[in-house]
């Protein structure tokens, strides 16, 4: 019973944590899409109202240019964060390899260190038998 009811409960995270992580990675690669056509259809439309000299002369509610500039700052945010969680990673990865750089590093100077007292004492055992047979 408890080989059954083990193997039932990692079946079914397997069977939940597979396809959430496909679709994880699946909806923000979408929505970054989404996000950059956004972003292109915005500056078109400002770019063909800039062309046509249209940009301050028609009325447009300032109601509605706060809303687009709080929307830009809104995306601007959210870069932000996902790049500072970017760079956050990437100082804990580094400081990870660094940890390990450092290990190895006291590895290989000990592991010299010994081979070089075993080379001192096979030096020193030589000389013993060449003046012991001299």
């Amino acid at each position: 019973g408890t080989a059954v009811g083990s193997g039932a409960i990692i079946s079914g995270v397997l069977a939940l944590a597979f396809p959430l992580t496909i679709l994880s990675g699946n909806f923000a690669t979408e929505y970054g899409i989404f996000l950059r056509e956004q972003e292109r259809r915005v500056r078109k439309r400002l770019f063909r109202e800039y062309r046509k000299g249209n940009i301050g002369k028609t009325h447009v509610p300032p109601k509605r240019i706060l809303k687009d500039i709080w929307n830009e700052l809104l995306t601007l945010r959210g870069g932000l964060d996902s790049t500072k969680a970017v760079i956050e990673t990437f100082e804990r990865q580094f400081f990870k390899i660094d940890l390990y750089v450092q290990r190895l590093e006291r590895v290989m100077a000990k592991d010299m260190k010994e081979r070089y007292d075993m080379q001192q004492q096979q030096k020193k055992k030589n000389q013993e038998l060449n003046n012991s047979t001299h």
